[in-house]
């Protein structure tokens, strides 16, 4: 779970451009200032668009952070996301990257400001709501 303070989600937003999930990971490099490191895992994983999508995000997000981040020693029990061995975690990126998504050509927001597809690509589509379909998450 996250929190911050208002004026953070205000300046910033949230990182909601990461389709497929995945965004708290990449809220937290940047909240620490883990973003030019292109060589890093993680960021290995991402498209390359998207990639500098979040960079674009994180730089400014870091600016106002500067790694200030705190936690609760408390335990959370996470419902809904279906099983874990359903998450595909490192292979989902593997849709993003094999169809060259864009978050900047790729969604667009709605007329409810919910991203909808504003790209003409069938297959990343279809691999995305594959993708959902196959974590089952109604079910567990």
């Amino acid at each position: 779970a996250w929190a911050a303070r208002r004026h953070l989600f205000v300046a910033h937003g949230l990182l909601d451009v990461m389709i497929l999930g995945g965004a708290d990971t990449y809220m937290s490099l940047a909240a620490y200032g883990r973003i030019e490191e292109s060589q890093e895992l993680h960021l290995k994983r991402l498209a390359p668009k998207l990639r500098k999508a979040w960079q674009k995000w994180a730089m400014p997000f870091f600016d106002d952070v500067r790694g200030k981040v705190g936690y609760l020693p408390i335990t959370v029990v996470q419902l809904g996301h279906g099983l874990a061995k359903d998450r595909a975690y490192v292979d989902r990126m593997e849709i993003l990257t094999r169809n060259d998504y864009d978050p900047v050509s790729d969604i667009a927001p709605g007329s409810s400001d919910v991203w909808e597809w504003s790209s003409h690509k069938p297959s990343l589509h279809s691999e995305v709501m594959g993708y959902f379909k196959r974590r089952q998450e109604d079910l567990s």
